[in-house]
């Protein structure tokens, strides 16, 4: 069964106007990471609620997050897939935040407020874990190249 955890959201109307960014740090069509939503629209390619943006482009509502909430960006890495989809669902509850599996782990962009609650809750799960602002594969292939370097492989 497929939950949109994004469907209690009826406010989307409430942000035309107002400056927005996508969780994942990326740029709008634009190249801009700031954006204006000039309209709320059915997305045609997703068939989701969508913002209509200056340049003509949409972008899904889920998509994004009002600006003045300070994020932070970061990957945990060394979880079992079982506990990666538990850290996604706990963190995807809040709809600020957003969690997603990628290669290596799991990729976190939430607000500032809500990682000590993050931390806690792996913990509380005795988690083993690994937090790190670079993508998973990055740390990795730097272990490896510090292993190599020092002749122990």
């Amino acid at each position: 069964m497929s939950v949109d955890k994004f469907e209690h959201l009826k406010d989307w109307k409430n942000w035309i106007g107002k400056r927005i960014v996508k969780h994942s740090g990326k740029p709008f069509k634009s190249g801009k990471k700031i954006g204006v939503p000039q309209l709320l629209v059915e997305n045609p390619y997703s068939g989701k609620q969508g913002f209509k943006m200056n340049d003509e482009s949409i972008v899904d509502c889920h998509q994004c997050i009002l600006l003045g909430y300070v994020t932070r960006y970061s990957f945990i890495r060394l979880l079992s897939y079982p506990e990666a989809c538990h850290v996604i669902e706990f963190v995807n509850k809040n709809e600020l935040n957003y969690s997603n599996i990628t290669v290596g782990g799991v990729s976190i962009n939430a607000v500032e407020k809500d990682w000590d609650g993050i931390i806690e809750f792996l913990d509380r799960y005795a988690f083993r874990y690994e937090l790190c602002d670079k993508h998973p594969t990055k740390v990795t292939t730097n272990i490896i190249q510090h292993l190599k370097d020092t002749d122990q492989i």
